[in-house]
């Protein structure tokens, strides 16, 4: 059974596992969103969670995707899911050397 989105109306900042009490003096001054852990060796990641890995926004991953650019990607149940073993190769591939040349001797663009 799927539980609905307020399920949390009414249970107190503290106790909520989505949320991070921000404390100044022992008095709570804000509460922010919990940040998704990125994910493990092996493990999957969210588009989220990879365009944080990347230092980028996730709506750059899915303008990539469009346009069949970017790190490679899996669907399952029309998720779409990024593999960090993934996310390293193609960082590895786009690497540039001071004298501006990649690795294998191109220009970057």
């Amino acid at each position: 059974m799927a539980r609905k989105k307020d399920q949390w109306k009414g249970i107190p900042h503290f106790l909520r596992p989505d949320v991070t009490p921000v404390m100044v003096g022992g008095i709570v001054v804000s509460v922010e969103k919990a940040e998704e852990p990125l994910a493990e060796r092996g493990d999957t990641m969210t588009t989220k969670q990879a365009a944080k890995f990347l230092k980028l926004a996730p709506g750059t991953l899915e303008v990539w995707r469009s346009q069949g650019k970017g790190p490679r990607y899996h669907k399952a149940g029309g998720r779409v899911l990024y593999l960090p073993e993934d996310l390293r190769e193609w960082l590895e591939g786009h690497q540039v050397s001071p004298s501006g040349r990649s690795p294998s001797g191109r220009s970057p663009r």
